[in-house]
């Protein structure tokens, strides 16, 4: 936040850049969690893991337990009353996780989806979380992957602007970067470009 002077703007694209396994997913549900805390609406996407095992990593970070902790049928109760505890909070955001099947989720598949939760439940997001945009399926088709993926991080950015909120999304680097300290946008995966359609990032 100090870096960003105050963190993602409403209507920005940020993405999280890393190698596989390097907690790419564990990043973004601190940054939902954070948001969520700070009494902020957050939809998370998931095109990748459950719902349920996003939800479960919510809830580590939410009762500040391990997953270790979390399992133990002993704990449960303690657990329950950490979330409990947070539920009473005067001012505290509202979380939605959703999942959808690799390559199977266009960018008009949120927007329908944000649309019918604002009809439904009158639920507006201040941010969106996209674990990972890079599994979505684009909704057009190019030639090059490359151009899919240039063209894809450009719709879920105009996502942002026409909600009216942050987007944070996650993106794998090359194995080339699995040797380095320092990870930079040359070491983006697939496609250069998405570098050039994001405001920030990490």
């Amino acid at each position: 936040d100090n870096i960003m002077s105050g963190g993602l703007g409403r209507g920005e694209l940020g993405i999280v850049i890393a190698p596989p396994g390097s907690g790419k997913t564990l990043t973004l549900v601190n940054f939902g969690a954070h948001a969520t805390f700070n009494g902020k609406n957050v939809v998370h996407y998931s095109f990748e893991m459950s719902e349920d095992m996003i939800t479960k990593r919510y809830d580590m970070r939410l009762a500040e337990k391990t997953a270790e902790f979390l399992s133990n049928k002993d704990n449960r109760k303690k657990a329950g009353k950490s979330l409990e505890a947070f539920k009473a909070m005067k001012r505290h955001g509202h979380l939605i996780v959703k999942d959808y099947p690799t390559r199977t989720c266009t960018p008009t598949m949120i927007k329908a989806h944000l649309t019918k939760l604002k009809m439904s439940m009158g639920f507006t997001p201040d941010l969106i979380i996209l674990d990972y945009p890079d599994i979505m399926k684009p909704g057009r088709q190019y030639h090059e992957r490359r151009n899919e993926l240039e063209m894809l991080y450009e719709d879920i950015r105009a996502i942002g602007a026409q909600f009216n909120c942050a987007v944070w999304g996650a993106s794998q680097t090359n194995r080339g970067a699995l040797a380095k300290e320092v990870v930079t946008i040359a070491d983006l995966a697939e496609s250069f470009g998405k570098a050039a359609v994001a405001d920030f990032m990490i």
